[in-house]
């Protein structure tokens, strides 16, 4: 059996001495007739109630935070608030990120415009086709047929009028999901196997 080591030729510590070996039958049976039978030190003993109030106290604060042996400086904090953050490379919380954020007015209008161009092209997918639409006519909240209100995120849905998708806002209308495959349905846009 060969042991592990280092450079210098020192056996490395840890590295367990009987790793690959396979125990024949009968080593096994001799381990184990050797083991039955012996006690355990410490079975069927219990603690006294003031040796564990002295265990207690004696440990309070030992290993907490820089006195732990393996802290490492903890989570940073932001360098404007204070607050701390969850990610260890971090070096700003989301609110101040975005106090903080030097950006001018010319780049804020040109990013806006060039989100606009890209979602106006006629090839675009329907993410593209329905932030179009968010952006100029905003969350819908309430459904035009059935009058339910106070809906969001999947209950409500902007609705195409024509079908053809086009970048009119005249060509969309707020609706829940029940209205808006009976509106489908109706002018012809889905086929009943869907219902």
């Amino acid at each position: 059996m060969k042991y592990k080591r280092n450079k210098k030729g020192q056996f490395v510590k840890g590295f367990p001495h009987n790793k690959g070996i396979k125990r024949t039958e009968e080593t096994r049976k001799k381990v184990s007739e050797a083991k039955k039978g012996v006690v355990p030190w410490n079975k069927g003993k219990k603690m006294s109630s003031e040796l564990r109030k002295k265990l207690s106290e004696s440990h309070k604060g030992k290993f907490l935070g820089k006195k732990h042996p393996n802290w490492k400086g903890g989570k940073p904090s932001c360098i404007y608030c204070g607050k701390t953050l969850s990610r260890y490379d971090a070096t700003l919380c989301g609110k101040c990120a975005i106090e903080h954020r030097v950006i001018s007015e010319e780049t804020k209008m040109k990013t806006k415009e060039s989100m606009l161009d890209k979602n106006t092209k006629e090839n675009s997918g329907y993410d593209a086709l329905h932030k179009w639409v968010y952006v100029r006519l905003g969350r819908p909240d309430t459904c035009e047929h059935c009058g339910a209100n106070g809906l969001s995120g999947k209950k409500i849905h902007w609705a195409n009028k024509s079908g053809e998708y086009k970048r009119e806002v005249d060509d969309w209308l707020r609706l829940c999901p029940k209205c808006h495959r009976k509106y489908d349905l109706q002018n012809g846009f889905m086929k009943s196997q869907y219902i």
